[in-house]
C-alpha cells in the first residue's frame, strides 16, 4: 500500500490514510501522505474508509483486504451504499475466490449476480478504465 500510497502522491493525487492504534506499534504508517488519521479499532477504520472514499478498489492482500471486501459488498447488498466496489485481480490472484463466490451463487446463497456488485479487473490499467468510468 505504501508503494501505491507514493505512486499517487507523486501523480499529485491527495493520499488519505486510516490506521487503526493497534497497528502503529506493528505495521510502518506512511508519514508522506495527505493526511493519516489514526484511529481506536478496525471498526471504526472500515467506517472511516467507507466514509472517506468514492469508490473501492481491492488489491491482492489477505484477511484484513477480505474482512474489507466483504463487508463492502454487504453493504452494497443492503443497500446501506452503493459505492463502486472493484477487484484488481492480477495475475489471476483472484480467479479462486471468484469461483467461489460464483458458487454461491449457484447454490443460492446470494441475493443476486456477484458481478453486479463486484467489477472485476485483471490489471491496474484495466482498474483505473473501471474507476475514471464513473
Amino acid at each position: 500500500m505504501g508503494a501505491v500510497a507514493s505512486g499517487a502522491m507523486a501523480a499529485g493525487v491527495k493520499v488519505i490514510g486510516v490506521i487503526p492504534e493497534l497497528l502503529i506499534a506493528w505495521e510502518h504508517q506512511h508519514e508522506g501522505i495527505t493526511e493519516l488519521h489514526v484511529v481506536s479499532d478496525m471498526h471504526v477504520r472500515k467506517k472511516m474508509m467507507y466514509e472517506l472514499c468514492d469508490a473501492a478498489l481491492i488489491m491482492p492482500g489477505g484477511n484484513g483486504t477480505l474482512d474489507e471486501l466483504f463487508e463492502m459488498l454487504t453493504w452494497n447488498t443492503l443497500k446501506i451504499h452503493d459505492k463502486k466496489i472493484i477487484l484488481l485481480n492480477c495475475n489471476g490472484f483472484y480467479d479462486n475466490l471468484m469461483a467461489h463466490m460464483r458458487t454461491m451463487q449457484a447454490q443460492g446463497f446470494l441475493y443476486e449476480n456477484v458481478e453486479h456488485r463486484l467489477m472485476v479487473a485483471s490489471t491496474a490499467e484495466e482498474a483505473m478504465q473501471l474507476l475514471q468510468s464513473f
